[in-house]
C-alpha cells in the first residue's frame, strides 16, 4: 500500500516536473518577444524622441533671455535707420522659425455594396402603391 502511493507520488512530481519545463519553455519564448518588443519600441521610439532632443538647442532660459531682450528693444527703438525727437514711430521685431510639418495621414474608406431583395407577390405589389 505503501509503495503505490509512493509509486502515484513520484508519478504526479514527474508529471508537474514535465509541466514546469514546458512553461519555463514557454516563459523564454515570451521573454525572447519581450525583448524583440522593447529592441523596437527603443530604437523606433525612444532613440528617435532622444536624437530629436539631443540636436535640437533647448536652453529654454537661453531661449527666455533672448525673447526678453527683444521685447526690451522693440520698446525702446523707435526705428532701424533713427528718427529726430519730434518724430514718433514704433519698431517690432520678427523672428522667424521652422515650420512645424503636420505629417498628412490618409483614411481608407470601404464600401460594401448592399442588395436589396425585391418582394414579389400580391403583397409587394400592394405595399408599392402606397409607397
Amino acid at each position: 500500500n505503501g509503495v503505490n502511493e509512493l509509486n502515484t507520488g513520484v508519478n504526479a512530481l514527474s508529471h508537474g516536473g514535465q509541466q514546469l519545463k514546458t512553461g519555463s519553455n514557454k516563459l523564454t519564448e515570451g521573454t525572447g518577444e519581450l525583448k524583440e518588443g522593447m529592441d523596437k519600441f527603443h530604437n523606433e521610439g525612444i532613440s528617435k524622441i532622444s536624437n530629436e532632443v539631443k540636436n535640437k538647442d533647448l536652453d529654454i532660459l537661453g531661449i527666455l533671455d533672448v525673447k526678453d531682450e527683444l521685447v526690451r528693444l522693440a520698446k525702446d527703438n523707435k526705428s532701424f535707420t533713427g528718427i529726430s525727437e519730434d518724430m514718433e514711430g514704433s519698431l517690432k521685431f520678427i523672428m522667424k522659425t521652422e515650420g512645424v510639418k503636420l505629417e498628412e495621414k490618409s483614411e481608407k474608406v470601404v464600401v460594401e455594396k448592399v442588395e436589396e431583395k425585391e418582394e414579389k407577390g400580391f403583397m409587394a405589389w400592394l405595399k408599392g402603391i402606397f409607397k
